[in-house]
């Protein structure tokens, strides 16, 4: 609905063009929210132990900040040009891997 608007007050009408795609993609997400909203209604009217809402509460900190903390150590890699897919082998492999010269960016710097 924001776009359909926001092109309404730019152009002043919708183009014909975009019209048929804008209203079906706006009515099937306005019908995926009601979908949505009743199978969390479904969902919600079981009664699960107190101890899945505690575990649940404890452990969703822990996931989401290892979750952000791995995306962000893969996007500052692959910001600073290390961005070569490193693939764990399997059997015997015909061809030895050979080391690159370059280890990734957070690796820890020797000093002395």
């Amino acid at each position: 609905m924001p776009l359909i608007l926001s092109l309404f007050l730019y152009h002043g009408s919708l183009p014909p063009s975009d019209n048929a795609y804008l209203w079906i993609s706006t009515v099937i997400t306005f019908f995926s929210g009601i979908y949505q909203t009743a199978v969390t209604m479904r969902v919600a009217s079981i009664r699960y132990p107190t101890f899945y809402f505690a575990q649940h509460a404890v452990l969703i900190f822990l996931y989401t900040t290892l979750k952000n903390m791995i995306s962000i150590v893969g996007l500052y890699d692959h910001l600073h040009g290390h961005n070569h897919w490193v693939v764990t082998p399997r059997g015997k492999q015909a061809v030895p891997m050979l080391p690159t010269g370059k280890g990734p960016i957070l690796a820890p710097v020797q000093r002395g």
